[in-house]
């Protein structure tokens, strides 16, 4: 997959400053894809399918764009890791244990849980629902890791 617009090139040590202003461990897989990426956009139409626990039965979507971490906090807010995730987490939308890595053309984040004995899945957040048993987007899950999630991504 090719990205277009790309942020600056991360090192190790600002994804160590990212994690710190997070207070998170990001999961090697996705650590390695923002060291050689650092967010932007696909190319061309990448879809992936998973099960929507929303509507109950199969669903598609397809990557607008994977998330940027700025490294001088000057960076628009509409790709901003760091930003969109602290915002996320104080409006509760997401838990800490997760973070939103990328999102769909109709706004609903791609998330990457950090902790926990889910951490490294990833999740389809749907921005219209409220899980009940835990006040967040609800979330159903696309992968068990992020490199499986890159694997099953494919061109429409």
């Amino acid at each position: 997959m090719k990205l277009l617009d790309s942020a600056a090139p991360l090192t190790q040590e600002d994804l160590c400053s990212l994690e710190r202003q997070l207070g998170i461990t990001l999961p090697e897989d996705y650590a390695e894809f923002m060291l050689r990426n650092n967010g932007g956009e696909p190319e061309e139409d990448w879809l992936f399918d998973f099960y929507d626990g929303v509507t109950e039965r199969d669903n598609t979507s397809v990557i607008r764009g994977f998330y940027k971490f700025y490294l001088h906090d000057d960076g628009p807010s509409y790709d901003d890791f760091v930003k969109i995730c602290s915002i996320m987490r104080a409006e509760k939308t997401i838990g800490k244990d997760m973070v939103a890595i990328a999102d769909d053309p109709g706004g609903n984040p791609i998330c990457l849980c950090v902790a926990g004995e889910n951490c490294g899945k990833v999740y389809f957040a749907d921005h219209e629902y409220e899980d009940p048993n835990t006040g967040y987007l609800f979330m159903s899950e696309i992968a068990q890791t992020f490199s499986a999630f890159l694997n099953m991504l494919y061109f429409g």
